[in-house]
C-alpha cells in the first residue's frame, strides 16, 4: 500500500469511528443524566415535603435553585429550614443522609458534564485535523517523514479520543 492510500484510508476512518463512537457516548451519557435528573429532583420534592418554610420567598428560593440546577445552594437552604413538627428521628436521620445523597449525585453530574465538554472538544479537533489532512493528503504524500507524521498525530489525538470516553461510559454502570 502506498503512502496516499494509508493517509486516505486512516483520515476518513479516524473522523468516522470518532464521529460515530461520539454519538454512541453522546446518547448514553444523555440517559444517565436524565436519570440522575430525576433521582435529585424527587429526592427535593420529598426533603421539601418534610419542612416547613418561614416564608413563601424562601420557598420559591429553593425552587428556583432546584429549576436552575443550583443543587448544592439548594441544599444549603434545606440545611438552613427546619423539619416539621412530629417528624421521627429515623425520618431526619434518612433526610440527612438524603442531603448528603444529593450533593454527591450533583457532584457527579458537575463532573460527567465538564469530562463531556472536554471529549466533546478533542473530539472535535480531531475529527476537524482528519479532515484537513485529508484533503491535503495530496500534497503531504510526497514528503514520507511529513505523511508519517501526519498519520501518527491523527492516531494518536483518536486513541486519546477514545481513552477520554473510557470515564465516561464507566460512569454510566456505576
Amino acid at each position: 500500500m502506498n503512502m496516499e492510500n494509508a493517509c486516505y484510508y486512516t483520515f476518513s476512518t479516524v473522523s468516522q469511528t470518532l464521529a460515530g463512537a461520539f454519538g454512541f457516548l453522546v446518547a448514553v451519557v444523555l440517559y444517565q443524566l436524565q436519570g440522575l435528573r430525576t433521582e435529585v429532583l424527587g429526592t427535593f420534592k420529598t426533603a421539601i415535603g418534610r419542612r416547613t418554610f418561614p416564608t413563601i420567598e424562601k420557598k420559591q428560593e429553593i425552587t428556583d435553585a432546584i429549576l436552575s440546577e443550583d443543587h448544592i445552594r439548594a441544599c444549603n437552604i434545606l440545611d438552613e429550614t427546619p423539619l416539621n413538627a412530629g417528624v421521627s428521628t429515623e425520618i431526619e436521620m434518612g433526610d440527612k443522609q438524603g442531603r448528603e445523597i444529593l450533593r454527591v449525585m450533583t457532584l457527579k453530574m458537575v463532573e460527567i458534564r465538564r469530562r463531556m465538554r472536554t471529549a466533546l472538544r478533542l473530539t472535535g479537533i480531531t475529527i476537524g485535523l482528519s479532515l484537513v489532512l485529508l484533503t491535503i493528503t495530496p500534497a503531504i504524500k510526497c514528503v514520507d517523514w511529513l505523511a508519517g507524521l501526519c498519520l501518527m498525530a491523527d492516531v494518536t489525538l483518536a486513541c486519546l479520543c477514545i481513552w477520554m470516553y473510557y470515564p465516561l461510559v464507566y460512569s454510566v454502570t456505576e
